[in-house]
């Protein structure tokens, strides 16, 4: 009897050696790779469960001073796509993305008429205002490309064609979520437009220039931000130019980010007694089902530190 329990356990084991269980890779399609959380949020929004989605940048981590594990780069390798942003946010990792040309995708190429323009009427701006002075000025194009609302409308449209041509066994159920993703980008443009009119003249300061992009969008006055560098600590004179602008537009709140140290916002907001509100630009935090909530989170959040129009009080 013991015989033959021994012959069962060997033919068993045999027999598993010899059909061994299917990849990881082969049950959940290609591996496509984010370098931060709101593009795995749309990728996943196209691609559904067609393919294994997930971001490179821990979304507890600040995008700008990330450095990758020895992980990140075996994953930036078995990659079938990488998805991008660019404009130096993926510093830490773009000598390795230098040798993965061909499957690298960088969303501010798809975007870069947009982007130009954007930066041409930033020029405009600056020649006609003189804001010579202005200590939070930012030299150069914002890469915060996914705070904007009219640019992920156009990043679906691009991501659609290119994840249908790389993927063509997906091409069917891509092209059906992307319908639904420009509707849900739609449907948060205009709701966000409709209750922004009904703000009177919305100032915002927050911890860094991550809403460049969203309050052009929708007309709101970015006063400034706290750090002018990410990781960089503001100096005592630019946090007094900051409080001057504060006082004189009558701010009364400071946006602080989860990825980053609150210290210098929490100086400012007990100087000058504001309240202190949280923004996600990452979105993680929210947990929210796609790129259009994680907008529209914020917004919420934003507009706690407007006021509404007051209607004119009748006279006797």
């Amino acid at each position: 009897m013991k015989k033959l329990i021994l012959m069962l356990i060997a033919a068993t084991i045999l027999l598993s050696a010899c059909n061994p269980a299917p990849k990881e890779e082969a049950e959940q399609g290609p591996l496509i790779l984010a370098s931060i959380y709101p593009y795995e949020l749309m990728i996943k929004e196209l691609v559904g469960d067609g393919a294994r989605v997930r971001s490179l940048i821990p979304p507890n981590a600040s995008v700008h001073t990330y450095s990758p594990q020895p992980s990140d780069l075996k994953d930036l390798n078995k990659a079938d796509l990488i998805i991008v942003n660019g404009m130096g946010l993926e510093a830490m990792i773009e000598q390795r993305l230098r040798t993965l040309k061909e499957k690298t995708i960088v969303v501010s190429d798809l975007l870069g008429d947009l982007i130009a323009l954007d930066s041409l009427e930033q020029i405009r701006e600056h020649q006609l205002h003189h804001h010579d002075d202005d200590d939070h000025h930012h030299a150069g194009a914002d890469p915060h490309l996914w705070t904007s609302v009219s640019m992920m409308q156009r990043l679906n449209m691009k991501l659609k064609s290119i994840l249908a041509e790389r993927f063509s066994d997906l091409a069917p159920l891509v092209n059906h979520n992307y319908e639904a993703l420009a509707r849900s980008l739609d449907e948060a443009h205009l709701q966000i437009s409709q209750e922004r009119k009904g703000l009177d003249s919305p100032a915002l300061v927050t911890y860094h220039n991550s809403f460049h992009y969203f309050t052009r969008e929708y007309d709101i006055d970015y006063l400034g931000w706290v750090q002018s560098s990410p990781g960089k600590e503001p100096t005592a004179r630019q946090l007094s130019r900051l409080g001057e602008k504060i006082q004189s537009h009558k701010v009364k709140s400071i946006f602080i980010e989860p990825q980053q140290n609150p210290k210098s916002a929490e100086i400012l907001a007990k100087e000058y007694k504001l309240d202190i509100h949280t923004l996600d630009p990452i979105g993680h935090s929210f947990q929210p089902e796609g790129i259009a909530e994680l907008l529209l989170r914020n917004w919420q959040e934003m507009k706690k530190a407007f006021s509404p129009i007051t209607a004119p009080q009748d006279e006797d």
